[in-house]
């Protein structure tokens, strides 16, 4: 998951701010690098939130609420 966001979100960026060119790519590649480690960090971190909010909120049988 954080890899595909982080790119994601890298393409688009890169893209918003400086444009697409010639060396987009390698702009990408270079924000990649430091983005992945801090959305790899980011989803550890926030994991166990989101366990607990969907416990909270899926019913997983019947009556469960």
């Amino acid at each position: 998951m954080a890899t595909i966001i982080a790119f994601m979100m890298c393409l688009l960026l890169t893209a918003i701010n400086t444009g697409i060119d010639a060396r987009f790519i390698q702009r990408v590649l270079g924000t990649y690098v430091i983005a992945m480690p801090v959305a790899f960090a980011c989803v550890i971190l926030v994991r166990p939130l989101v366990l607990y909010l969907v416990s909270k909120t899926v019913a997983t049988k019947t009556g469960d609420i």
